[in-house]
């Protein structure tokens, strides 16, 4: 069955007036909360192309700013004489931001040398089995730790829904199981487009239980999101063409965490790639990132559990994370 992406309608009936019943109540009280914040602030894209950084000199695009070293965005007066002509033939088809097919897990994938830690063991805690581990800490559904039984990974996924970050959509079985998923990223966020302190919550526009999540809670959603279903599910990832280049460091992590690696690029794609990294003028740590969220390619994510040790001399093991990635 497949999936469309989903709409606010779908986490709940619209934000109306009725008594909240929970220890929220003083708290919107206190940072003023109400149905009237605005959940979208109104931040222009800046339509970057791999073709127009390396091919149009235009002025820098960024804007400083008194917390964050804004990017330059300096453009390349020359290159490569294929891409020159048609960048186009050099990314297509392979850059394809709607997938034509699902994966299944056992189509070949790069497992990313970096694990993530979930949470250290305990002796009597440890199995033969990581995911019956998980099974056994965590509530049903949750693939992680919970701070609050309530906030759950529907939660995480109606955030970034409700603020425009994203859009999310599950393909299902006959029996209704989810077999994988797509999430196009249309921005991040900021904490100065939060307009507030960063702990100070925000509501939902629908009724929804917790009703209110703070910036925090906004960038743990980017990670919590993902953890649907450990092994055998899979996500399809894309950046919204257009979308603005200037990401938070907080979300160049996520990237490295979560993102692909250039080792998958067909031949053809690499050198482009090569080039952009070699000639623009991104700092290192940024290129990558922006040469996938420009050219609005896609990438395969999948993961499952694993027990990992911490130490050599030290018997400390540590569930986690093992990633699969594949263009």
């Amino acid at each position: 069955m497949s999936g469309t992406p989903k709409s606010r309608d779908q986490y709940g009936p619209p934000l109306g007036t009725y008594k909240i019943n929970t220890q929220h109540d003083s708290l919107s009280k206190k940072h003023k909360v109400s149905s009237s914040i605005s959940l979208r602030p109104q931040t222009p894209s800046s339509n970057i192309t791999l073709a127009n950084v390396v091919r149009t000199p235009t002025p820098s695009i960024a804007t400083s700013t008194k917390k964050y070293t804004p990017l330059q965005y300096t453009n390349i007066l020359v290159g490569p004489k294929d891409f020159m002509t048609k960048p186009s033939q050099l990314v297509s088809p392979s850059i394809n931001p709607e997938p034509p097919r699902p994966p299944t897990f056992m189509d070949e994938y790069l497992i990313k040398p970096d694990i993530l830690p979930i949470i250290t063991l305990e002796k009597e805690w440890i199995k033969e089995n990581p995911t019956k581990i998980a099974e056994d800490l965590f509530p049903s559904t949750f693939h992680y730790p919970p701070q609050n039984v309530f906030k759950n990974r529907t939660f995480y996924e109606f955030i970034l829904v409700d603020t425009d970050s994203a859009e999310i959509s599950h393909t299902s079985d006959k029996e209704g199981t989810i077999i994988y998923s797509k999430i196009k990223i249309l921005r991040i966020m900021t904490p100065q487009e939060w307009n507030q302190p960063l702990h100070s919550t925000k509501t939902f526009s629908r009724q929804f239980t917790p009703q209110y999540y703070s910036y925090f809670d906004y960038m743990e959603a980017w990670n919590n999101v993902l953890y649907l279903i450990p092994e055998k599910h899979s996500w399809f990832i894309w950046f919204k063409k257009g979308i603005s280049l200037k990401f938070p460091k907080w979300f160049i992590k996520w990237f490295r965490d979560f993102g692909p690696l250039p080792s998958l690029f067909p031949q053809k794609v690499a050198e482009v790639y090569n080039y952009f990294r070699e000639h623009s003028s991104f700092v290192p740590g940024y290129r990558l990132i922006s040469f996938f969220a420009s050219q609005s390619i896609t990438w395969i994510l999948a993961w499952d559990y694993s027990i990992t040790n911490l130490y050599e001399e030290v018997d400390i093991k540590l569930l986690s994370r093992r990633l699969r990635i594949k263009w």
